[in-house]
């Protein structure tokens, strides 16, 4: 079984962009802020981002380490085509 096991900020932002399903990455395309609202409202993460949002910002659904212990859920937020934020929702 190979996985990676991530230690730092850094790395969790690169494994994240990495396993943005492909279409997202294809097409450009973005979560709904709406949709995410009442999910995230309240987390640090999120409320930050939204203080200092830019247009042109995309926000990408991931997972890492899909069925391992080291299993990372959340999402990315992309700036100017850059890893820029990770919200984490869920860890193993």
């Amino acid at each position: 079984m190979s996985y990676s096991v991530i230690k730092t900020k850094e790395e969790l932002l690169v494994e994240a962009a990495k396993s943005v399903p492909f279409l997202y990455r294809l097409l450009n395309f973005s979560v709904s802020i709406n949709h995410l609202e009442e999910r995230l409202q309240g987390r640090s993460e999120w409320e930050e981002w939204k203080r200092t949002r830019r247009h042109g910002d995309r926000i990408w659904p991931f997972c890492i380490n899909r069925d391992t212990l080291a299993m990372r859920r959340g999402f990315i937020i992309m700036r100017d085509k850059s890893p820029y934020r990770v919200i984490l929702t869920e860890v193993s």
